[in-house]
């Protein structure tokens, strides 16, 4: 569920940031502030989510796949590490340089300058990791049915892995183990 409100979320905040970049396509789209608006909420739903998402109740499965990407646990190879990392680091970066950028009154010129610059930088990386991470999934048809719900990950990906794993509250064994 996670994976997919950031989905959305992320397909707004760069599509609209898209409008709000090509002058071209924010003469075809027009409303700019709607689009800014959108922009703007979308980026901070994202921290928000990612926010909620280490909360206790729900956070569990989460910070287990954190320290796993830490670990460096088999569950995720190393594409999908970095692509992680980046993103998890991508939306701190860009959540603080959209606040300075979006309510700017009290920082100094060459603040707003440097997050402008560091915003567009993490912005051209979020579409090329977005874009990479997305072309890998659709290769792999395993992992699309398991993020579509219709087959357990952890037949894939081995016991303690997935629905079943511990934290998720299912059973510490993969059944048939």
């Amino acid at each position: 569920m996670f994976h997919w409100a950031n989905a959305a979320l992320f397909a707004v905040v760069m599509l609209t940031g898209a409008v709000l970049y090509i002058g071209e396509l924010s003469a075809l789209v027009g409303r700019r502030e709607l689009v800014r608006a959108l922009h703007v909420y979308g980026g901070i739903a994202i921290a928000v989510s990612f926010l909620v998402a280490v909360l206790p109740r729900w956070g569990r499965p989460l910070l287990a796949d954190m320290r796993r990407l830490q670990r460096g646990d088999p569950k995720f190879n190393r594409g999908q590490q970095v692509n992680a990392s980046f993103l998890m680091a991508a939306v701190v970066v860009t959540f603080g340089t959209g606040i300075v950028m979006r309510w700017y009154e009290p920082f100094p010129l060459d603040w707003r300058t440097g997050a402008t610059f560091v915003h567009d930088v993490f912005a051209f990386g979020v579409w090329a990791f977005v874009l990479g991470h997305v072309l890998f999934a659709l290769q792999d048809p395993a992992a699309l049915r398991a993020m579509a719900g219709r087959h357990p990950f952890s037949e894939r990906s081995g016991p303690n892995k997935g629905p079943n794993r511990a934290e998720n509250g299912g059973e510490r064994e993969c059944p048939g183990a």
